[in-house]
């Protein structure tokens, strides 16, 4: 493993994870997956980099999936075999038997694979590894016991907002990979229990690790300032070129639009309004 202990961007599903993501992956500082490694996990020390890189249109968005660009690690651990809550992409009849996986169990047997995966991709790289996934959020636990000194990273949104993204990207990812079609009252219900489970998770984080808090609002408003405020706040160094190579992938990125204003279901108000108090449990320590 690297000698500096990871540092992991938590939060739940569309709280701006990815952007996050796709703006520390332009510095230095850190080594991330990439693309192509996500996608290769088994032969990743075997083969080199595809010499031409490709970027598709993510499904849910319109955001960019890159060769070469910032990717999930959780993709290499469902690749890998690992149990992962994205086989219900492939499988959504599965949801309801993937749902423990959302109340952080105690199991850490995916950290072998991850632990292997990370130092494949930072073999050789002098920085931090840097690892975005918001299944980690259901880890978090774990996460202390596998990496100890690691730092975290912990994204909130409005839970409306959250709610309606959420439910907008498990039905589009389920019907463009799925081998089934999943009724949308499953996926709806799914989302429920994987907001109330991220609530009780975002409050077990107040306190007891080296943690930063950003509102989604925030970063989509002032991604440079928010950035390298919160790295100062972590104790990460940074080097004077860090603004201007923020500055150049947030004009890249795409920027999740907000979510119009509007109503949860009568299913979802109670995991929404635990969310809410959770998230201010968690700003209010941070």
């Amino acid at each position: 493993m690297p000698e500096l202990p990871p540092l992991f961007l938590l939060g739940l599903w569309r709280s701006g994870t990815t952007l996050l993501h796709g703006l520390l992956g332009a510095l230095p500082t850190f080594v991330t997956p990439r693309g192509w490694q996500c996608f290769r996990p088994a032969t990743l020390r075997l083969t080199p980099p595809p010499r031409h890189g490709m970027s598709v249109p993510r499904p849910m968005d319109g955001g960019r999936i890159e060769t070469m660009g910032p990717q999930e690690d959780e993709f290499a651990l469902l690749l890998l075999g690992e149990q992962s809550l994205y086989r219900g992409f492939l499988d959504p009849r599965r949801l309801s038997e993937l749902t423990p996986l959302l109340f952080g169990a105690d199991d850490t047997s995916f950290g072998r694979p991850l632990s292997a995966f990370i130092a494949a991709v930072a073999a050789g790289a002098p920085a931090r590894p840097l690892l975005k996934s918001p299944n980690h959020l259901f880890r978090a636990a774990a996460l202390s016991t596998i990496f100890p000194g690691h730092l975290s990273i912990v994204t909130v949104r409005d839970p409306a907002e959250t709610y309606w993204s959420t439910l907008r990207m498990w039905s589009t990812m389920t019907r463009y990979h799925g081998l089934w079609v999943a009724p949308e009252h499953e996926i709806s219900r799914f989302v429920v229990r994987a907001l109330s489970a991220g609530a009780n998770h975002l409050v077990e984080l107040c306190g007891t690790r080296p943690v930063a808090v950003i509102r989604f609002e925030a970063l989509i408003r002032d991604p440079v300032t928010v950035v390298l405020r919160t790295l100062s706040l972590l104790g990460i160094a940074h080097g004077p070129d860090a603004a201007p190579r923020l500055r150049a992938a947030a004009a890249r990125l795409r920027v999740v639009p907000r979510t119009e204003p509007r109503p949860v279901p009568p299913e979802a108000e109670a995991a929404c309004a635990q969310l809410a108090e959770a998230q201010q449990v968690l700003l209010a320590g941070h």
